[in-house]
């Protein structure tokens, strides 16, 4: 019998998982969160060896409670990062502090993982989030690729240069800078070819991509055999680019993708172990779709803010439900949650 509780694993501002342990709470699921900005001095694990057979795996709480992983039914493993020690540890130890807490987290978590019910393992997780890993897995399983150059010698990037007049520059990561005191983030840009780049590159490995002209986007959630699919379309150059940042110039609609493509994304899940992810697909003028990227962990509460007929909360919800064996009786609601004692106290500690 499945037991009806979950694990969150996530960060403290992860406003997705407020929501859904809100609502999986309302629909009678033992909720708890196991934040990785706490660990290791909050939340923690061990991991015991007690015989050649049996490995007893224990999880602590930021509240001090200590369980065992085998008692939830279901652990969602939905946001992570790295432990950040700066506050607590002698500078003259902080490296190796720090080196020492990740490595046990990505220990605990890849045992951990073979032992329960895991919506995305943490093994998979770190392979899928590769981004030459989705290149090559969506190109193996039918996707059409943009032409990519991934180096840090600008002169390998010449000839994509060469060959197409509209080339894209990306990071593997985003970060960001204060500027003004204002974040400002590093998004996709348009870039040509100078010499003068050479220098900085050397040091930042990076991503060149022809530009794919874009009739519009496709942002693809898509969780056990449900797919949900939102058009993207923009009215500024900057969008066409990168849409994040210029979310104002955007218009949306719900899309349903054809019978080819859902395949093609739930292929490309299954080849790399996943059970949940964002894809995001450029749709082109002469009706081809170009696989961009995939994300194990994407944020998707805007695409029922900004078309509530997607009903994708609700559907997630029923999924992670049905792993439970807890039948639905209590939905989300945007709104009632925004309201809510729970988001309005989790938004003043967040301030």
């Amino acid at each position: 019998m499945v037991k009806k509780s979950i694990l969150i694993i996530t960060n403290t501002n992860d406003v997705h998982a407020l929501l859904f342990g809100d609502y999986l709470n309302k629909n009678g699921v033992d909720v708890d969160y196991w934040y990785c900005d706490k660990y290791p001095l909050y939340c923690n694990a061990s991991i015991i060896f007690e015989s050649e057979e049996r490995t007893k795996i224990k999880v602590r709480l930021d509240n001090g409670v200590e369980k065992l992983l085998s008692e939830y039914g279901l652990v969602w493993l939905r946001k992570l990062s790295r432990p950040k020690l700066k506050e607590f540890v002698h500078e003259d130890d902080l490296a190796f502090s720090e080196s020492e807490s990740y490595k046990h987290l990505c220990n605990f978590l890849t045992i951990a993982s073979r032992y329960s019910n895991w919506i995305n393992t943490f093994e998979a997780t770190e392979f899928a989030e590769r981004k030459l890993v989705q290149l090559e897995a969506a190109r193996d399983i039918g996707f059409k690729l943009p032409e990519t150059v991934v180096t840090s010698i600008l002169q390998e990037t010449r000839p994509l240069f060469e060959r197409h007049e509209d080339v894209i520059f990306k990071a593997y990561t985003q970060t960001s800078w204060s500027v003004d005191e204002a974040l400002k983030y590093n998004h996709t840009a348009r870039i040509e070819y100078q010499e003068e780049y050479a220098e900085g590159l050397a040091f930042t490995p990076s991503i060149f991509q022809n530009f794919v002209d874009k009739a519009y986007e496709l942002r693809v959630v898509v969780f056990g055999n449900e797919l949900v699919a939102m058009k993207i379309k923009s009215s500024s150059e900057e969008s066409k680019v990168d849409w994040r940042g210029h979310e104002s110039t955007l218009q949306y609609e719900h899309y349903l993708l054809d019978n080819s493509l859902s395949a093609q994304c739930l292929a490309l899940l299954k080849k790399l172990n996943l059970k949940f992810a964002c894809i995001d697909i450029v749709a082109s003028n002469d009706g081809t779709y170009t696989f961009l990227e995939l994300n194990t962990a994407g944020n998707f509460l805007w695409m029922d803010a900004e078309f509530p007929e997607l009903n994708l909360c609700n559907k997630f919800l029923n999924y992670i439900l049905e792993m439970l064996g807890v039948e639905a009786h209590y939905k989300i609601d945007l709104n009632e949650f925004y309201d809510s004692e729970v988001y309005q106290n989790w938004y003043v500690s967040m301030s």
